[in-house]
């Protein structure tokens, strides 16, 4: 899913009307593949909202799961994913708190993004400059 999400921004940001900013909304439990797909293209994507509902790769049981990733427990699961995003301002709902992890990456990164916890997402948000 991850790479369908980069072939679309790969079109997107490459055709004739040569798009600068781009801006993900992750709705019903695509917060994982709008934080990995914002990994792989941090310098395409200016802003994501996402709900990520409270998931955490490490309550899944079977490795057969859509939304199994090898390895993403061992590496910090869906706190990093945020943290390694600090190139792009993120809107995240269904976290009871940000993790410190990714607020020290977003301090760190110094590049002038936002991470902030809601309640509910502000699409709008989306679309200020």
């Amino acid at each position: 899913r991850t790479h369908d999400c980069l072939t679309l921004l790969s079109y997107v940001t490459n055709d004739e009307h040569a798009t600068q900013r781009v801006s993900i909304r992750a709705a019903n439990g695509t917060g994982t593949v709008a934080l990995l797909t914002g990994v792989v293209a941090r310098d395409l994507v200016d802003r994501i909202a996402l709900d990520t509902e409270g998931f955490r790769f490490a309550s899944l049981k079977d490795y057969l799961h859509p939304q199994f990733l090898p390895g993403a427990v061992r590496y910090g699961d869906v706190p990093v994913l945020l943290g390694l995003n600090a190139t792009s301002s993120i809107q995240v709902a269904g976290e009871a708190s940000i993790d410190p992890v990714a607020k020290q990456c977003f301090e760190a990164a110094e590049a002038g993004t936002v991470l902030q916890r809601v309640s509910k997402l502000n699409l709008s948000w989306l679309l200020e400059e």
